[in-house]
């Protein structure tokens, strides 16, 4: 039984290795064919973004969710607290304005210039 058992091992690892491109060969499709008409090369691209704006927007939550616990815990620098809500608000108004998670994100990552004409310890909010 152990030899028979035996041959089957390579193929069965041939199996596994092939196995993650089996599965994810339709997120990773690229448009390489020049036979694909017009509609079909967009309805892959739209594919292809729609699962990249779900990447996007997954990483654009966890980041929005670690900003709000660093603006809202009173023991953070103030300075880091002001820079988290700089972001919190400029990735807003670019999800507002584009719809892109993907955008709004590297808004969210963004370092920003932190504003000059508050006190120390004053909150910068525009318009809340």
């Amino acid at each position: 039984m152990y030899l028979t058992m035996n041959k089957y091992l390579p193929l069965a690892f041939l199996i596994c290795l092939s196995l993650p491109a089996i599965v994810t060969g339709f997120e990773d499709e690229e448009i390489k064919d020049t036979s694909l008409s017009p509609e079909d090369a967009s309805f892959l691209l739209s594919r292809r973004s729609k699962n990249e704006e779900t990447t996007c927007r997954d990483l654009f939550t966890q980041n929005m969710l670690q900003r709000q616990i660093k603006f809202s815990n009173k023991e953070v620098d103030v300075d880091d607290r002001r820079m988290a809500e700089i972001q919190i608000e400029e990735a807003r108004k670019t999800l507002s304005e584009t719809h892109s998670f993907c955008l709004a994100n590297k808004k969210l990552v963004m370092l920003h210039d932190l504003p000059r004409d508050t006190e120390k310890g004053q909150i910068h909010f525009e318009g809340y």
